[in-house]
């Protein structure tokens, strides 16, 4: 299972609290989980002058996780409101595969498909003289002239093993999945 500082799990708390409703616009959900101080967003820090044990929620990081779930179509961009499939997700059996279908949907439409991230690691890495290990940069290099950043590229595709869409290896290495 995810640890719970993964960006998979975080987008599992954003949408409980949208669930909740207890928001009006993105603006204000982002207020109310940042006022329920989940610590999948916290950070922890010994004061040096005071050696007490610090949090501080990282707003960076609420907004980061709800802009990828407006992104993932998770999240109403008008109202942070569950859409039908965030609603849909909100179960946590059909969050995986929910995930990592909206997360494969959203590589497909930067023109990056499952099937070409294979064929890639297939073809172009293993098959190397030497064979090269199938790492998120790496793999990065043979899409970044479509214009995805290699931060947005490598958060996807922790998601996507997280939700169990590829296969991982030392959660560095990426495998193709024959099933794709």
């Amino acid at each position: 299972m995810p640890g719970e500082r993964t960006a998979f799990r975080k987008l599992q708390v954003i949408l409980d609290y949208a669930k909740q409703g207890k928001h009006r616009d993105v603006g204000a959900l982002r207020k109310y989980v940042h006022g329920r101080a989940p610590t999948n967003f916290a950070y922890f820090y010994r004061d040096r002058q005071t050696d007490e044990i610090v949090q501080i929620i990282s707003d960076r990081s609420i907004d980061a996780t709800i802009d990828l779930a407006v992104e993932l179509g998770l999240l109403t961009p008008e109202t942070g409101s569950l859409s039908k499939i965030g609603v849909a997700a909100t179960d946590a059996r059909r969050f995986p595969r929910i995930v990592a279908s909206k997360v494969g949907s959203l590589l497909e439409g930067k023109g990056i498909p499952l099937a070409a991230i294979a064929r890639v690691i297939r073809e172009d890495l293993l098959r190397a003289d030497p064979p090269r290990l199938p790492t998120v940069d790496a793999i990065w290099t043979r899409f970044e002239h479509l214009g995805v950043d290699a931060e947005e590229f490598s958060l996807l595709l922790r998601v996507l093993a997280d939700a169990g869409g590829i296969s991982v290896s030392q959660r560095r290495v990426y495998l193709p999945v024959d099933s794709r």
